[in-house]
């Protein structure tokens, strides 16, 4: 699948997106730069999915497949 179709199709997958809150907020911060919890998002990543493989959506040319456990350090 070429990047601009997987980024199409994640545009109209978002609306179908029921958003969990935690702590009553829809985002979590999880560092940057060298205090970035790739470990954290890891095992969030792997509890949540269940697919060995991923496609990780930067932007419009910038799609890709990739697995899932190297998915943390992409993101």
């Amino acid at each position: 699948m070429e990047a601009k179709s997987i980024y199409i199709a994640t545009i109209h997958m978002k609306s179908k997106i029921d958003w969990d809150k935690s702590s009553g907020n829809e985002w979590s911060f999880v560092g940057e730069g060298s205090d970035f919890k790739e470990l954290e998002v890891q095992e969030f990543i792997d509890s949540y999915f269940t697919e060995d493989e991923l496609y990780l959506v930067i932007d419009r040319h910038n799609s890709f497949a990739i697995p899932k456990s190297k998915s943390g350090a992409e993101v």
